[in-house]
């Protein structure tokens, strides 16, 4: 019987000293475990608990159909359920099921868990890398050191809004690991690998539309391994697959659509280099990867790790469909921080195939150094200058669900869903018992006396300046929100709102904002996001003038379109 081409992680003859656990490869080991730990704990601390954007669509409301389907339904019709167009223009049937299948086993929803079990998706994809393609490391007592710069890269926090938003993680990390052990096996030199792989490659089709590259990629490596039977039947099963799939396919007017063949090719270049800050340095960097893959794949990358090559090749097939679908939305929609996962996984491609490609230990040594460097600055970077927007990305929400708790509703100004869809699909989740809102007490600001240092006669009459913005101000019956961000630190504790009129003024302590760089909008300053709820019940009748203190500062009051009232 033919042996697979994949090399194993350590070589029989090598087993000793791939197996040496000296107490440095023992520290390596615990580096190791340590990267894996952060990112579950991580994922588990900054995680939207709460139901966010397209979660309101695809989780919640799915869940309300799936709770009203007859019983009498045929299996055609209840698996229609899960494989119609409910996700815009993708078949989200992973998605659907993984909820219907907490729902069932749990009884209600936790969104905190489904970022959880999306983003386990990651650590399985760099066990397969460590099992399938462990080959290019050198068989050393310290070999570890060279799997960490792919460790720091595949579970960087670049990705957070892929990593920590529920409907996000669901549909853009699972599929990268269904479309690896489909290579993985498709690689194999069995029959029953082989159906393996076609299971995976349905289940990647099924998570988001740009999986189902997956069959291509699995039909070159089988064409790199001169299996050419299995790669015809892979390359039809493209076809099938394509034209099941896109059968009904929606029409969705407000997605730009762009047929410029220089927006294709800058979107996709963007893409693939979107690890770096800035549209003009991630296209750069994209061509440098593109063209690195191409020198590998032409110096024998396919024969010496199949598995490797097939996962670059997914990757840019997987970037190149994405850019047919999001080039219309501009270059800068390419570096949103979902998609940065694709550009990571071909930078541990182009890692990984640079050692398996040098002969020598000393040039296998200067990669892994180089990797450890480039991977944790990256990873370095990104988990500081994306603290403030890590930390925002559930501030909103959270607020949100504590103005509910005392207001009865959300109210959404902005954004999507909107505000009577929201509170529709809450209100009915909770009904069924299928959604348990938290209700986030700790945001609802504490009444406390004047600051002593603060008299009366000091109150500033001007605006909050460009150093305190407002995002967001509702003023309902029974609650107001507050929600906006500062690009100077309050180094003055605590943080105050204040309501003035001319009776009295009153001040209300809130959680000091966390305060961190904001790259995520290039600009390179430091931002923090304050927010609170007054509860309205307990205020005085009247009319109140909205500003804020850090401090003994003199409060500084919004303009004229901020006021906080209390009806008799």
């Amino acid at each position: 019987m033919n042996e697979p081409h994949i090399q194993p992680v350590i070589h029989g003859e090598n087993k000793r000293a791939g197996s040496d656990f000296s107490a440095f490869n023992a520290v390596l080991g615990l580096l190791l475990a340590a990267i894996i730990a952060n990112h579950l704990l991580w994922v588990w601390h900054y995680a939207i608990p709460v139901p966010f954007g397209d979660d309101y669509v695809q989780i919640l409301n799915r869940l309300i159909i799936f709770h009203g389907l007859p019983p009498d339904l045929s299996l055609s019709q209840k698996l229609g359920f899960f494989t119609d167009f409910s996700g815009g223009q993708h078949r989200l049937v992973f998605l659907n099921s993984a909820i219907v299948a907490l729902y069932k086993i749990v009884g209600n929803i936790d969104f905190r868990t489904l970022a959880l079990i999306g983003s386990s998706s990651l650590i399985a994809v760099l066990w397969g890398l460590w099992k399938y393609a462990g080959s290019v490391l050198p068989i050393s007592k310290n070999r570890i050191a060279y799997f960490l710069p792919v460790a720091l890269l595949v579970l960087s926090p670049a990705y957070f809004e892929a990593s920590l938003w529920a409907t996000g993680v669901l549909q853009n990390l699972p599929v990268l690991a269904f479309a690896f052990f489909a290579i993985a096996y498709a690689s194999q030199r069995s029959g029953l690998s082989f159906f393996v792989a076609l299971f995976a490659a349905l289940l990647a089709t099924c998570t988001t539309a740009s999986g189902m590259v997956v069959f291509l990629a699995c039909a070159a490596v089988l064409v790199s391994q001169r299996r050419f039977a299995y790669a015809f039947i892979m390359a039809l099963l493209f076809i099938a697959v394509a034209w099941v799939y896109t059968r009904g396919f929606p029409n969705d007017p407000s997605i730009p659509v762009t047929t410029s063949p220089s927006e294709l090719i800058r979107f996709f270049l963007a893409l693939c280099g979107a690890l770096v800050w800035g549209k003009n340095g991630a296209i750069f960097l994209g061509a440098l990867l593109v063209a690195g893959f191409g020198v590998l794949t032409w110096q024998g990358l396919p024969k010496r790790n199949p598995v490797l090559w097939g996962l670059g090749l997914f990757v840019l097939l997987s970037m190149a469909m994405m850019s047919l679908g999001r080039a219309g939305f501009g270059v800068e929609a390419a570096l949103l921080s979902r998609y940065k996962p694709y550009s990571g996984l071909m930078l541990v491609v182009i890692y990984l195939g640079s050692v398996i490609h040098v002969s020598s230990l000393a040039w296998k040594r200067f990669f892994g150094f180089f990797g450890l460097v480039l991977s944790s600055t990256v990873f370095v970077s990104y988990l500081i200058h994306y603290n403030a927007a890590i930390i925002d990305l559930g501030f909103l929400p959270k607020l949100r669900m504590a103005y509910r708790g005392i207001e009865g509703k959300v109210q959404v100004l902005s954004g999507f869903p909107g505000t009577a869809f929201s509170n529709h699909v809450i209100d009915t989740a909770e009904r069924y018992g299928m959604y348990r809102p938290p209700s986030f007490s700790e945001f609802v600001a504490i009444p406390v006396p004047p600051s002593k240092g603060v008299p009366s006669s000091t109150l500033k009459q001007q605006n909050v300046g460009y150093d305190h913005l407002m995002y967001q101000f509702i003023d309902g019956e029974k609650a107001a929100l507050i929600y906006g961000g500062s690009d100077k630190k309050c180094t003055l504790e605590p943080l105050r709102l204040v309501l003035k009129n001319d009776a009295q003024t009153l001040y209300f302590e809130i959680q000091p904002p966390d305060w961190g760089w904001l790259n995520i909008y290039h600009d390179h300053s430091r931002h923090g996001f304050f927010g609170g709820i007054v509860d309205k019940r307990s205020l005085p009748a009247g009319l109140y003038q909205l500003g804020m203190t850090c401090g003994d500062a003199s409060p500084t009051f919004w303009g004229n379109g901020y006021w906080v009232s209390k009806n008799p």
